[in-house]
């Protein structure tokens, strides 16, 4: 009598109990290492620096409509063709390691999902700090847009350098961190 063919595939009942032989997941299957981090802030570091220009676009639009209402905007200011986010990459994986180093907590909280903890950390501390400084000040704002390439570079004797503006940030972040742990002391 000839055999049943074998198939190449599992059966679906076999993979819906295969977590039962395993056994229950480990407390630790929430945790996040620096490594895994690293490459969460990697993998989202294009949109959080559109986003950046995005927020950053906005407010010169806004403060242009209370300035001179009727006049019209830059077309590039919109163009996705001339958007540059090359020059921002360098300086904002530079704010990516400074914040790990600084505020990464490896440590596995009972209460709590550690991985969601940290990813919610990062989130907080883009949009309520790295954004908000960002979209704080005026020359700021310009800065971004003209590092990407979106409105015409001002005067040559009164530039900000991006690079610049994110060591600002970075070492705001140092000090805070430094004066917390003065405090626990």
């Amino acid at each position: 009598m000839p055999e049943p063919a074998q198939s190449q595939f599992v059966a679906w009942p076999f993979l819906l109990t295969l977590e039962h032989v395993r056994g229950p997941r480990h407390v630790s299957d929430t945790s996040m290492s620096i490594e895994d981090m690293a490459f969460y802030q990697k993998r989202t570091a294009e949109g959080d620096i559109r986003e950046l220009i995005s927020q950053c676009r906005d407010r010169y639009c806004f403060a242009h409509e209370l300035i001179k209402p009727h006049a019209a905007l830059p077309d590039r200011l919109f163009d996705r063709e001339v958007l540059d986010i090359g020059p921002f990459l360098l300086p904002w994986s530079e704010l990516l390691s400074a914040w790990r180093r600084q505020f990464f907590n490896p440590q596995m909280c009972l209460l709590e999902d550690q991985r969601t903890r940290e990813l919610h950390r990062w989130r907080v501390f883009v949009e309520h700090e790295v954004f908000a400084r960002f979209t704080e000040d005026p020359d700021w704002v310009r800065c971004v847009l003209e590092t990407a390439n979106l409105i015409p570079l001002r005067r040559s004797d009164y530039e900000f350098f991006i690079g610049d503006l994110f060591d600002d940030i970075i070492q705001d972040v140092k000090e805070r961190n430094g004066n917390d742990q003065d405090d626990q002391e």
